[in-house]
């Protein structure tokens, strides 16, 4: 829309709901998921598709932008994947069991936080690999289906039980941490694909 006087400029359409939030990139992209499973980029003066990439499930969760450009996407395939901004295809990929509809957050230290449709918190870096994971809701509707708020010393984030969970950062690998048994990367089930598509 014109943000002058809201005329519509451009519509797409894809081939189910959206229900997730656009992001808008600071070299002109939109970026959004829909429930066919695919997250397209377009460009935002024209409406022109630059990309779309498919997951194997609908998409609730929003995408997020780590500072070197990938697109963070998580899918209720159980995946988050990191998607290369100019070409759209798979730079990594984190697989856990548990449809996933918590949109990924990122911090300043390029570490990516996205609720679990197991009841984890899993934090992962910036190349998709597994840093620490939390069990933090619990049964019966033990799912982090919100989405994480980065405050100044601990993620908030709210479980499907209705409960709101405050975790300090680098929890699970600090201090009493480190004992706490809803914490490890043992009992993740997770784990990280990484490729190298060419760059243009």
């Amino acid at each position: 829309l014109d943000a002058a006087d809201g005329t519509p400029v451009w519509q797409k359409s894809a081939a189910g709901p959206v229900v997730a939030s656009p992001l808008l990139t600071a070299d002109g992209m939109v970026v959004v998921g829909a429930w066919d499973g695919y997250v397209r980029a377009y460009d935002q003066a024209t409406g022109e598709e630059r990309w779309a990439f498919g997951t194997r499930d609908h998409l609730y969760a929003s995408p997020t932008q780590e500072a070197d450009g990938t697109i963070v996407q998580a899918s209720t395939d159980g995946s988050v994947y990191g998607i290369d901004p100019r070409s759209g295809k798979q730079v990594w990929r984190f697989d856990t069991t548990d449809p996933i509809r918590s949109s990924p957050a990122i911090d300043g230290a390029g570490n990516i936080y996205v609720g679990g449709g197991d009841g984890r918190l899993i934090v992962l870096d910036g190349r998709g690999r597994l840093r620490w994971a939390m069990r933090i809701a619990a049964p019966p509707r033990g799912t982090l289906n919100s989405s994480p708020a980065l405050g100044p010393d601990a993620v908030a984030i709210g479980d499907s039980n209705g409960d709101i969970h405050n975790i300090p950062y680098e929890y699970c690998l600090r201090g009493r941490g480190r004992t706490d048994r809803r914490c490890g990367k043992r009992r993740c089930s997770g784990q990280a694909q990484i490729s190298r598509p060419t760059r243009s």
